[in-house]
């Protein structure tokens, strides 16, 4: 049996809670002004969990890329499988999320066009499992990337520059200069879009990236100037966003975005700090690891838990969100995790619906 890699269990565990966080954090974050003592409350939470998603990608890849799999096994045991997981559950938020939709439908109040359209489209969360099926069906392709050390860094240099660097340029450029020199910025910008670089770009960087990180190892000064970089991540993502928010008195997602490269810091940071943390305490790696089984399940049912909550009245503006939002997410994340557990016990239909 092969040997478990402990600390990518620790990493899909604190992923999972850092997107049940941003999901609770978000709640009530549009109906906010930009300079609201609130918003900028949801803004710091939102701030700190916004590598989860990246970290979900790149726990994959280390995995995938890691080892030898057969591309038939990629469809038949992987991608068969969270194709019927995303209609699976689409199907159940189509429907039945909030609760007064499915009144609404019993009603006749709601067409079927609307649902089919719905249950095609997906709840807001469910966008990550087409995405990762995509990148499932790239992987023979991705392997051949990696299989040559200097062509692996030939794509990675153009996905950071064309990916991260030049949007982050014209978003800062945009909300932060101004003028004649934005207007030659967004000329490039459009120039650069007609390349049509869709090769580099997208979560392949990051599908990339966690091999490379499960495959290197970084000397402690390098750990320690990723941790300041990450540092200097958290900080751009919640100040850059409150500053533009505090200017145009409006909510700013921009610097939330995974491909900016004040994320991209927090992901790298948060990956090594896993990576080269000793585990070594049994028990705690036992529990981790029944959690990380059930990570998807809680992934994907975190958003009912959110909606039936606030339809009993629990929502981060009952009360202060500095205690609103980790209450919330606490009792979010302890019910989903509850219902995964329940949904994983289900013999013969689990494997198709968590």
């Amino acid at each position: 049996m092969k040997k478990r890699i402990i600390y990518l269990d620790y990493l899909r565990v604190v992923a999972i809670i850092s997107v049940i966080i941003l999901h609770v954090a978000a709640q009530n974050w549009y109906n906010l002004d930009g300079q609201s003592i609130e918003w900028n409350i949801f803004n710091f939470y939102d701030g700190i969990v916004r590598w989860g998603v990246p970290i979900f990608v790149m726990i994959s890849g280390s995995l995938f890329l890691s080892k030898k799999i057969e591309t038939k096994s990629i469809y038949i045991k992987n991608i068969l499988k969270l194709v019927i997981v995303y209609f699976m559950w689409s199907i159940f938020y189509g429907i039945f999320v909030p609760i007064d939709k499915f009144i609404m439908i019993i009603e006749g109040e709601i067409s079927y066009k609307i649902i089919i359209t719905n249950i095609i489209e997906g709840c807001y969360h469910m966008w990550f499992i087409p995405m990762i099926i995509g990148l499932y069906m790239c992987i023979p392709i991705i392997k051949q990337i990696i299989k040559a050390k200097s062509i692996m860094k030939y794509f990675m240099r153009l996905s950071l520059v064309f990916s991260f660097v030049i949007p982050q340029i014209v978003w800062f450029s945009n909300d932060f200069i101004g003028g004649f020199f934005t207007e030659i910025i967004n000329n490039i910008n459009n120039v650069i879009s007609n390349m049509n670089l869709h090769l580099v770009l997208g979560f392949t960087f990051y599908f990339i990236l966690g091999y490379i990180l499960n495959n290197i190892n970084l000397k402690k000064h390098q750990r320690n100037i990723i941790y300041i970089l990450g540092t200097i991540g958290f900080a751009s993502t919640i100040l850059l966003n409150a500053i533009v928010a505090w200017k145009t008195n409006q909510p700013c997602l921009t610097y939330y975005d995974n491909f900016s490269v004040n994320v991209l810091l927090e992901s790298i940071a948060i990956h090594t700090f896993f990576k080269y943390k000793i585990f070594n305490c049994k028990k705690l790696n036992t529990i981790i690891y029944k959690l990380s089984k059930y990570s998807f399940g809680a992934y994907l049912s975190h958003v009912f838990v959110i909606e039936a909550l606030q339809s009993l009245g629990l929502n981060t503006m009952l009360f202060s969100p500095v205690i609103s939002v980790p209450i919330i997410s606490f009792i979010t994340i302890f019910i989903s995790y509850i219902i995964s557990l329940i949904l994983n016990k289900i013999p013969k239909i689990n494997r198709w619906i968590v």
